[in-house]
């Protein structure tokens, strides 16, 4: 069994992370297969770390980071919902 993040109002899942742009900056489309978490929590805390909005990088050197607010992302629209793999012969 895994976990995965999911939108409520669209039904799309967080996607796994990009190459480029980070964790925080992927969108929810209907493109995106599901990121996939072994355990309840990893998906809360990628869940909260999304919300609180896209890293910037102020200073590289001593890893300073800032979250720039976005104020679409509303906690009360996601949620963690159990995804079951079937794999089978083809």
């Amino acid at each position: 069994m895994y976990y995965a993040v999911r939108q409520k109002s669209t039904g799309y899942f967080l996607p796994p992370p990009m190459t480029t742009g980070g964790r925080t900056r992927a969108s929810f489309t209907a493109h995106n297969l599901p990121r996939l978490f072994r355990q309840t929590s990893h998906a809360q805390k990628a869940l909260n770390w999304w919300l609180d909005g896209p890293i910037h990088i102020i200073d590289a050197d001593d890893c300073d980071m800032v979250a720039k607010k976005d104020p679409t992302r509303i906690k009360a629209d996601y949620e963690i919902v159990k995804i079951t793999l079937i794999v089978q012969n083809v």
